[in-house]
């Protein structure tokens, strides 16, 4: 079997699974004997910027010092709505091409959440645009 095929099957594998699969994470986060997680656990309570960092980096690969430079040249308000993240419930999420993982800016979660839904597909968003118009009475 060769790597794509692997890939192939392991993706099939775990969408027939997937409900069993994510139980026994579940329940091997919670078992006592993980103590490099708990330990994970607690410095990242202790230092919540920390997780931020390690996380933007992982995912998207920019540092913490590169979001707040995004953040503040957006005034740090949603690009879309224009909310401020003073008005929300949680910081301003990276919005990033699928594609080519080519990062776009920081929105707000309904915003980022909208566009997430349409997959990224103009057409698709030029429609409901047109369905709102036309059925905004």
């Amino acid at each position: 079997m060769n790597r794509e095929e692997k890939k192939v099957y392991m993706h099939q594998y775990y969408q027939d699974n997937k409900e069993r699969l994510n139980l026994k994470i579940k329940k091997r986060r919670k078992e006592p004997g993980r103590k490099i997680y708990y330990r994970e656990l607690e410095y990242y309570r202790k230092h919540p910027d920390q997780l931020k960092h390690t996380y933007l980096l992982r995912k998207y690969g920019i540092t913490f010092d590169e979001y707040n430079t995004m953040f503040n040249a957006q005034e740090g308000r949603c690009l879309i709505c224009g909310k401020h993240q003073s008005e929300l419930n949680q910081a301003l999420c990276v919005d990033h091409n699928h594609n080519t993982n080519a990062i776009r800016g920081l929105l707000c979660i309904r915003c980022n959440t909208g566009l997430g839904c349409f997959n990224d597909r103009t057409d698709l968003l030029t429609k409901a645009v047109e369905f709102l118009t036309n059925n905004s009475k």
